[in-house]
């Protein structure tokens, strides 16, 4: 029960804000119906509802099954049992991201049916099953992440000569898109979970901080390489 009030306190201080701005929009310029306000009362009530129950399912089980995956697997000590898992999980976060769906499907009717939902949604998901896998190796070798995101964006920039400027922006807006409200703790918790083992040359506990970055640099990839072939 004390976690749930503190999670609708969270929630009420984003968006008390938020619902004030609408408000001043409605009253002063657009000027609705009245009958307008009471749909802008239910969804302000199913969002705030919705937000709770998402913040308390991910505090009681996304968090702390993320956290155990990551601190766990690495005791089995089989590495291709390591990267099957985590490419996995990498592939499943992502496609179970609606921002994924929705992404999808905007670029099929863009690219009128040359780039399906489905192509789309596979390459980033693969794409971030692959950074995925990459990143938690280099926790267990204790690489830094500045070299990770070094190389990853030089490649990004490269790969921007060569694919055009639609392409390019829908890559970026595509690592956006697949860091959503599943992944993020569920990846950022399991690479914690890992780092916690790991103690660096200063006696210091390793971060699994940026872990969620660098996937995201996986579908801004993929998008980048369809553009080359379309």
């Amino acid at each position: 029960m004390a976690a749930l009030k503190g999670i609708a306190k969270e929630v009420a201080r984003s968006l008390i804000p938020i619902i004030c701005i609408i408000i001043i929009l409605q009253v002063f310029f657009i000027k609705p119906q009245p009958s307008e306000y009471l749909t802008l009362l239910l969804g302000v009530i199913l969002t705030a509802v919705g937000m709770i129950l998402y913040q308390l399912g991910a505090k009681i089980g996304l968090l702390p099954i993320g956290n155990a995956i990551g601190s766990g697997l690495y005791s089995w000590g089989r590495t291709i049992l390591i990267v099957l898992v985590f490419l996995t999980i990498g592939l499943a976060v992502t496609l179970s991201e609606p921002n994924v769906m929705v992404m999808g499907e905007l670029v099929e009717d863009m690219t009128a049916g040359r780039v399906s939902a489905d192509l789309l949604s596979i390459s980033l998901a693969v794409g971030a099953g692959i950074m995925l896998v990459i990143a938690i190796f280099c926790i267990f070798k204790q690489v830094s992440f500045k070299i990770l995101y070094m190389i990853g964006y030089g490649i990004v920039l490269i790969l921007s000569f060569f694919t055009s400027s639609d392409f390019v922006s829908m890559a970026f807006d595509a690592g956006g898109f697949s860091s959503g409200l599943i992944s993020n703790p569920f990846l950022l918790t399991t690479g914690l979970g890992i780092a916690s083992l790991f103690v660096n040359r200063r006696g210091v506990t390793a971060t699994g901080f940026g872990i969620i970055g660098f996937a995201a640099l996986g579908p801004i990839l993929a998008v980048m390489i369809i553009g080359l072939f379309v």
